[in-house]
């Protein structure tokens, strides 16, 4: 759903009218986007650059979102788990990012 901007954003239920405040309580940031949850939000930032600091500097490609996320499961890295460690990691972004906002935890 990510690589086809399709994750419930602020902004993608605002298109839909589910919403009408595409803002983004996680950050403060004045829209929430997908390339904006999975890569530019600072608390998204924090994951990717601790996974780099272990290695898993991949996910620091600064392409398009699509492409980047594409590249992300159609490569493996030198890794036959790469895919899944990806998928993963977006996953724990986008559910933990969630739980900031709607659940006002303050779980790192």
């Amino acid at each position: 759903m990510a690589l086809h901007d399709q994750i419930l954003t602020n902004i993608n239920q605002a298109r839909r009218g589910l919403m009408s405040n595409a803002s983004y309580k996680a950050c403060g940031n004045a829209r929430e986007s997908t390339e904006h949850v999975l890569r530019g939000c600072p608390k998204a930032q924090e994951v990717r650059l601790s996974l780099a600091w272990q290695g898993l500097d991949y996910l620091s490609y600064d392409g398009r979102l699509n492409e980047w996320i594409r590249d992300n499961i159609e490569q493996n890295y030198k890794d036959p788990n790469w895919s899944t460690k990806f998928l993963t990691t977006i996953g724990y972004i986008w559910k933990w990012l969630n739980a900031l906002c709607f659940e006002d935890s303050n779980e790192s």
